[in-house]
């Protein structure tokens, strides 16, 4: 057999992580990873995972950024990492979380109101009582205000329909195509932000925003419409990946 072949061959295997992050013989990590947990199953999963792509050093094969789709509501979502995170009866594995990793959940207001506020308070309870924090990274009133970062500014409220059909305007704009008004873009390719849109812009913006959040309702800069922080993800995956 080959190497190749030779690693389990029709098996269900963890997440394709970069070969020597993990000490066979001594059945434990080299190194931290950063995990990135979201309700988006396409859009934010893709962004975060071609993003963590670009910004990887390629000679550091050890660093490696895991991306998971959770299905539910935000509370949901952030109870699921909570329990993966504290739950030590389990058999370790390569993918579980350990004290050094770096876990971030990503989600979204849209039309969950209160449970939305709740999993911003939950992860801030985990935080305080455990390691490794959980960091959540939110959006008011949905993750592609952070998309539309990337290419103008967006100071005032906005709905979701209006937040796609700007994204809808910008992708025929850069792409010169012309996407149907009836069909609602639910997902915007990385492709055209990597290539078109200004990611450091996209975090002074973004910045820019929580600030105004944060002086306005200091207690509760997440209910402020529009807001999102999820500058400070891409900051720690900079950081991670430095």
């Amino acid at each position: 057999m080959t190497p190749k072949q030779n690693r389990g061959a029709g098996k269900k295997r963890p997440p394709a992580v970069p070969l020597n992050y993990y000490d066979l013989r001594a059945e434990q990590r080299k190194s931290d990873l950063f995990f990135v947990f979201c309700n988006g199953k396409i859009t934010e999963k893709e962004y975060f995972t071609q993003l963590s792509k670009d910004l990887a050093n390629k000679s550091i094969r050890s660093q490696f950024c895991y991306v998971e789709f959770v299905h539910g509501a935000p509370k949901q979502i952030v109870q699921y990492v909570h329990d993966y995170v504290t739950d030590r009866k389990r058999n370790t594995s390569k993918n579980d979380i350990e004290n050094n990793d770096i876990v971030w959940v990503v989600f979204d207001k849209d039309d969950f109101g209160k449970n939305y506020s709740d999993a911003v308070r939950l992860a801030e309870q985990s935080h305080i009582a455990e390691q490794p924090h959980i960091n959540v990274a939110y959006s008011n009133i949905c993750f592609e205000l952070w998309l539309l970062l990337h290419f103008q500014e967006q100071t005032a409220p906005i709905t979701q329909a209006r937040l796609t059909e700007l994204l809808r305007r910008k992708w025929e704009e850069v792409a010169d195509c012309t996407i149907e008004r009836q069909k609602k873009v639910k997902h915007f390719p990385y492709g055209i932000i990597r290539s078109y849109g200004d990611r450091n812009l996209a975090m002074e913006r973004a910045e820019n925003l929580y600030n105004t959040a944060t002086q306005k309702c200091p207690e509760t800069p997440w209910e402020i419409d529009p807001v999102t922080n999820v500058y400070q993800l891409v900051k720690a995956l900079q950081n991670f990946f430095s």
